[in-house]
């Protein structure tokens, strides 16, 4: 499995299941990332406390891996959000993502809400990724 697969693995099991372990194995014990819609610094703890918490259902799409060496990864995802009252948005987001000692250590994450469904008129849909 590439790094992105297993990212992304990682991440359904956590947001779907709420089973962390898998989490727990990629990450690096000093991980740190800078929310910025809030401007707080987040370990593994806070993502994970937002993840227990969170009432959004998010589901993803199709990702493109940019560029991917064994300290540096950069991928884009598109994901579906369903939110409280049946709304749903589509968002795109893009990963930069460092390692140390195999283990993520610093992610950045850039989000840009979409105004349609990416998988319209495409080779894929969401079911594809379930």
């Amino acid at each position: 499995m590439t790094k992105a697969e297993i990212y992304e693995k990682a991440w359904k099991i956590a947001l779907n299941r709420k089973d962390f372990s898998l989490l727990d194995t990629i990450y690096h014990q000093d991980y740190k990332a800078l929310d910025e819609r809030f401007g707080v610094e987040m370990n593994l703890e806070a993502d994970k406390a937002w993840l227990s918490t969170t009432s959004l259902s998010l589901e993803y799409g199709r990702s493109k891996i940019l560029f991917e060496n064994a300290d540096f990864l950069c991928l884009q995802q598109y994901t579906k959000v369903k939110m409280e009252g049946g709304i749903i948005d589509w968002q795109v987001s893009i990963s930069a993502i460092t390692y140390k000692s195999g283990k993520i250590i610093t992610q950045k994450t850039v989000i840009e809400k979409l105004d349609y469904d990416p998988s319209e008129n495409k080779d894929w849909n969401w079911e594809s990724f379930e």
